[in-house]
């Protein structure tokens, strides 16, 4: 018992061969026609996955809002930090901060910021506000990004590795206690 007779096939060989014809001699003559290559580039590895962001130099009184955060990976972070031109804010809950941090990083959760909008009157306007929590997956660092920007801060980034990242990246320098001013 035959499942395809061969005519069948043979019909089906002749389609596709015909087909491919059509196509390439289509694709030489048109003028956005598609290069084809039977070779692969070369494979790119990068140290972090995010695209990488140049920062504006963004005036304190700008009159042009951001509509989204910034995304950065550590290198900025870091380049930041050591000019004192950045703050990191950790987005997780309070527990979580108390457990372990990015060192130099403050408490300020989007609930905190729900009860009490008085509080971004204590961030510098002058700084990078640089949202983060746990890492890829987490979206509390974007949440809290988006409320500052609504809140009116400029510089406002986002550092999607999170903890994960900053402790892949520095061999898990992080703090364990909270900041004298956060107890």
């Amino acid at each position: 018992m035959k499942f395809l007779p061969n005519k069948t096939l043979t019909e089906a060989f002749f389609i596709i061969i015909l087909a491919l014809i059509i196509g390439f001699s289509s694709n030489l003559f048109h003028p956005n026609k598609v290069n084809i290559s039977f070779s692969h580039p070369p494979i790119e590895f990068v140290e972090d996955n995010i695209p990488a962001q140049t920062l504006p130099e963004i005036e304190v009184n700008s009159t042009d809002p951001i509509q989204e955060p910034y995304l950065l990976k550590t290198q900025e972070i870091v380049k930041l930090l050591k000019k004192d031109q950045a703050l990191l804010l950790d987005a997780r809950s309070k527990k979580e901060y108390q457990k372990e941090h990015i060192p130099g990083a403050r408490h300020l959760s989007n609930n905190d910021l729900l009860k009490n909008k008085n509080i971004t009157e204590t961030l510098p306007q002058d700084k990078w506000l640089i949202c983060y929590c746990e890492g890829p997956g987490c979206d509390q660092a974007e949440i809290l990004a988006y409320e500052l920007i609504f809140s009116g801060y400029q510089r406002i980034a986002v550092y999607p590795g999170g903890l994960k990242g900053w402790k892949n990246w520095s061999n898990s320098q992080i703090e364990t206690r909270a900041q004298p001013d956060e107890k």
